[in-house]
């Protein structure tokens, strides 16, 4: 090619000028020199082709790396083992006796006492009747109302291990995770029974499978506890109660027979179970002479437990902001009056609701 251009152009000559000693100026004539005149320029070339191939292996070494699949990490997930103790509670200390009021439903959760621990006499009478035991409840109503204390005092008269599951903790961004967690605790309650496993804000992990928003994970939760509950016929011992302030969220095939089909309303507390939760919170509060506890009875009507358990603590506390956060003062009207001014945190139309949910729910 160089030499193309030199017989097509010729030769282009470039001049130079220098200036000698005696101020006199020197041309002399400079020719280009060629490419096999160039000093280095082998190794030049031979550098430039040894970085030409190590771009070109480098290149194709990536091109490698993107041909190849990429593996989806977002759906890794290690098998860990689940810690079934974080679910067991300790009900040695609770008794029917910490239960104000609610005689109708101690009554009626005496036959799950029979079912968890039957005498001869009684399962004698199960076997004449031919009466077809069921494995599971749902205690709903308005929140606040002590259906977790009552399962736990429940647990306590059956002398069975108690697991209480809380329904959102279960919860997991890994499709298959939380069914996996349901699936051991009942494992661990079928080597410790007489259990009841409690599941509070059952609503949460058993929603309707019709609701759109539904997600892969809850309804993964619904198909597992739905098939839990299907053979807990086999697994003798082991009762479940799901607890709820939503009810109508519920989807409807866990309250057929056989699973959850036996509801337990938790109703507001009556007038007897109102005395009972007073009593006990100011019995370590000092009242004022004047204050009878039969009045904060009828004040308290349409509270909730926590409500009235709210109402208590807050009186205490004007109380020791009025005496300036010093010890020997006591807990004046003046002082349960502003308490009572919240008022209840359940309204007549919620209550309300709950009985016409149960007429179509449990018919």
């Amino acid at each position: 090619m160089y030499g193309f251009i030199q017989a097509l152009f010729g030769r282009k000559k470039s001049t130079k000028k220098t200036v000698t000693k005696d101020n006199n100026e020197k041309t002399e004539e400079i020719s280009p020199s060629l490419p096999s005149e160039r000093k280095n320029y082998s190794s030049s070339k031979k550098y430039n082709q040894k970085g030409k191939q190590h771009f070109s292996a480098g290149a194709n070494k990536g091109k490698s790396r993107m041909n190849k699949p990429l593996k989806d990490r977002s759906l890794e997930k290690d098998e860990e083992s689940i810690d079934i103790n974080r679910f067991i509670v300790d009900v040695s200390g609770i008794s029917w006796d910490d239960i104000a009021g609610m005689d109708s439903v101690k009554e009626e959760l005496q036959e799950v006492v029979a079912l968890l621990k039957p005498s001869k006499e009684t399962q004698e009478a199960i076997e004449h009747y031919n009466i077809e035991t069921f494995k599971g409840m749902l205690m709903y109503g308005p929140p606040g109302c002590g259906k977790t204390m009552v399962a736990k005092a429940l647990a306590a008269e059956c002398n069975a291990t108690f697991y209480l599951i809380n329904g959102p903790e279960i919860k997991t961004k890994w499709i298959g995770e939380s069914a996996r967690v349901v699936r051991e605790v009942y494992r661990d309650a079928q080597n410790n029974k007489p259990a009841i496993i409690f599941i509070d804000e059952i609503d949460s992990v058993c929603m309707s499978r019709e609701t759109s928003s539904i997600s892969e994970t809850t309804r993964d939760i619904v198909n597992s506890l739905l098939t839990t509950l299907d053979g807990l016929q086999e697994m003798d011992g082991v009762f479940t109660i799901g607890a709820t302030n939503r009810p109508e969220l519920l989807d409807s095939a866990i309250l057929r027979s056989g699973r959850l089909g036996k509801g337990v309303r938790i109703d507001l507390p009556a007038e007897e179970a109102r005395r009972g939760i007073l009593e006990a919170k100011y019995s370590k509060i000092p009242l004022a002479d004047d204050i009878q506890i039969d009045e904060l009875v009828e004040s308290t009507a349409g509270y909730s437990g926590a409500d009235i358990a709210g109402m208590v603590s807050d009186s205490a506390r004007y109380a020791w902001r009025r005496n300036n956060h010093q010890a020997g003062g006591q807990v004046s009207r003046e002082d349960i009056e502003k308490a009572l001014r919240k008022g209840s945190s359940v309204s007549q139309e919620c209550v309300a609701g709950y009985k016409r949910w149960e007429q179509y729910a449990f018919q």
